[in-house]
């Protein structure tokens, strides 16, 4: 089976095909952008997007979103994390949580569609925020670097472990396990 994931992100690609393999699905990246308004959720932004991109590719069609929530502010960086990091980056991050409660969790939501069925899916990942930048040579995430779980920053964690525990993997897991009790 094939599916279409809608994201620029190279590194979700990767982590969604090791995981999807397990359920012999493919996933093939569709290099698009989606439409992502700020005053939607993660859930209203994968739905639009999985029905909108079904309609122009009519092929099975899955859209993650992902957001990183610090306990210390409300709904912050909440569901749009690559702006926030693109306008503050790391010093103004570490700025801001430097006195603060340092747990935050990543949330992901991931929308099926294809045509028929819609369901989604989420997955949770709960840790800290570092006061340091681990890992500055690794391509990875951008706050993967400053993510800790289990006091180790989540970009030190070799692929195959952090596919086991990762946000969005356990959504991916959930998508691979209904798809499977259809076929």
């Amino acid at each position: 089976m094939k599916i279409y994931f809608i994201t620029t992100n190279k590194h979700k690609v990767l982590e969604a095909q090791s995981i999807m393999k397990e359920f012999e699905i493919d996933i093939i990246q569709l290099d698009e952008e989606k439409y992502e308004p700020k005053e939607m959720s993660l859930k209203e932004v994968t739905i639009y997007n999985a029905k909108k991109f079904y309609e122009i590719h009519k092929k099975p069609i899955v859209v993650e979103d992902t957001g990183i929530f610090f306990d210390a502010y409300l709904n912050f960086p909440g569901t749009h994390p690559k702006l926030v990091f693109n306008m503050i980056g790391y010093k103004g991050i570490l700025k801001l949580i430097k006195n603060e409660n340092k747990n935050a969790h990543f949330k992901s939501v991931l929308s099926y569609y294809d045509g028929q069925e819609l369901k989604t899916f989420e997955g949770k990942l709960n840790g800290k925020i570092s006061t340091e930048i681990h890992d500055k040579d690794l391509d990875v995430l951008p706050y993967e670097r400053i993510f800790l779980y289990n006091n180790i920053p989540i970009s030190s964690i070799p692929r195959i472990e952090k596919n086991k525990i990762s946000h969005r993997s356990k959504a991916f897991i959930e998508l691979g396990k209904w798809l499977k009790t259809k076929n």
